[in-house]
């Protein structure tokens, strides 16, 4: 567990700053001190202490070869005649108050400005400081805000310095702790479950990467089971596929064996049956194959052509003669539409088996291979007893069927066909068909868009 928590983290950062704040002003008081030893420095009482000096000076002279100080910024009358003033007009109501008082200020918070008024016979001088320290040196005082304002300006930057430095360098350190949550973060978003676990001095920060530890040993044994159970599926498809083809290599040699001895055209057509049924069991091997990795897919989009209507409608016609049910044709359109054959051949062939096995005997199933401009429909019409309310809403949904002993079925046709449609860019559309306001058979669409 982390040695320390975010908030002592925050209180350890406040204690900082407050003692930095405390050096900091200890430092400036002593520097200013030891600025005031070497007179760098007057003290902020040093012009009232000369005051008593300029009157005694006043009274001696009688205002005749008067030296003022440079502290000072004065305003000099003789017999009614301003002899010298440095004085802003802006402060004319102190100077009429120290004239009548002898003495005024000014009311501000910070370094009020103090004047005093002296006078001797017909010299009249009026002198004006600021109560606060300043420098010794006139040239300082010229270009520089007083010594006192200058050290506050020097405190109040150095804190901000420190406070800056002091911040930085605890988020440089949250962030470093927080970068080993996105390092683990994005070692499992690659799969990558063999990196070394990270571990944090932050508490809260190894708590998370606790649970992103825990998580990536789950994920981690989670994919094992999975590539495990990947592995056997797959190696059992690989032995199915392998194996199947013995029964299937016999049965297309006797089928070729009937078909030199068959008499009759009915068993001609028998035999054009189970060879279709051969073919379309070959063509499953094959996807097996693919889905097994023992081989690539062969199974690319192709045009739907006369050729493969042509094909799809032969073996159409031997799931049809079990009822004896009649093939009627309406349209053979080919398109240009770029579909996986093998995909929608599954789905026709699972529309086309619910179809056969829901019409009546003897009766007729329509087809329809519709080219429009902006779709094609493939379109499967039986005679039987139609859908549902229920199986129009939930025909698609994964095992449901609309017999009544549902261990015979397992009701993935329609499914299945959904799944293929959305994989090629089209819809599969439940319908009834109407005579005279009765059900006359249910309509099932292909529909893929262009």
């Amino acid at each position: 567990m982390g040695n320390k928590s975010l908030k002592q983290i925050l209180i350890l950062m406040s204690l900082l700053e407050v003692g930095y704040t405390i050096l900091l002003v200890l430092g400036l008081v002593g520097v200013f001190n030891f600025s005031l030893r070497q007179g760098w420095v007057y003290p902020a009482n040093y012009p009232e202490q000369q005051v008593s000096q300029v009157k005694k000076d006043l009274q001696k002279s009688d205002g005749k070869q008067l030296t003022i100080p440079n502290i000072y910024e004065y305003r000099l009358e003789q017999n009614g005649h301003l002899i010298h003033n440095t004085l802003p007009k802006h402060y004319y109501q102190e100077l009429t108050e120290a004239r009548h008082k002898g003495y005024s200020q000014t009311h501000t918070l910070f370094a009020p400005r103090i004047f005093w008024y002296l006078t001797q016979q017909k010299t009249h001088l009026i002198l004006s400081y600021r109560l606060t320290a300043d420098f010794t040196s006139a040239r300082l005082r010229h270009y520089l805000p007083s010594a006192e304002m200058v050290g506050l300006l020097t405190l109040g930057i150095l804190w901000i310095i420190g406070l800056v430095v002091i911040i930085s360098w605890t988020v440089t350190m949250v962030n470093q702790e927080l970068k080993k949550i996105t390092f683990a973060n994005q070692q499992i978003q690659n799969l990558n479950l063999n990196f070394t676990e990270q571990q944090s001095d932050i508490k809260e920060i190894e708590l998370i990467l606790q649970s992103i530890n825990q998580m990536k040993s789950a994920l981690q044994k989670s994919l094992e089971q999975q590539w495990s159970s990947q592995q056997q599926l797959q190696q059992l498809v690989q032995d199915v596929t392998h194996d199947i083809r013995t029964p299937i290599t016999l049965i297309k040699g006797n089928l070729e064996l009937l078909e030199e001895r068959a008499v009759t055209n009915q068993q001609q057509a028998l035999i054009k049956d189970a060879n279709n049924g051969v073919q379309r069991l070959e063509e499953y091997v094959a996807w097996l194959k693919v889905n097994s990795h023992l081989q690539t897919s062969p199974h690319t989009t192709e045009k739907i052509t006369q050729d493969v209507i042509k094909h799809w409608l032969d073996w159409v016609s031997s799931l049809a003669r079990a009822k004896q049910l009649t093939i009627k044709v309406i349209r053979m359109d080919e398109s240009d539409l770029q579909v996986n054959l093998f995909q929608v051949a599954q789905a026709f062939q699972n529309i086309i088996l619910n179809s056969v096995e829901f019409s009546q005997p003897q009766g007729v199933l329509k087809l329809d291979f519709c080219n429009q401009s902006d779709s094609y429909l493939i379109t499967v019409l039986d005679n039987g007893p139609g859908f549902s309310e229920a199986t129009l809403t939930a025909a698609t949904k994964r095992y449901y069927t609309q017999r009544s002993q549902k261990n015979e079925h397992m009701g993935l046709g329609l499914t299945i066909a959904q799944q293929i449609m959305s994989q090629n860019n089209g819809r599969l559309v439940l319908k009834n068909e109407y005579y005279k306001q009765q059900i006359s058979g249910g309509k099932v669409q292909l529909v893929f868009n262009k």
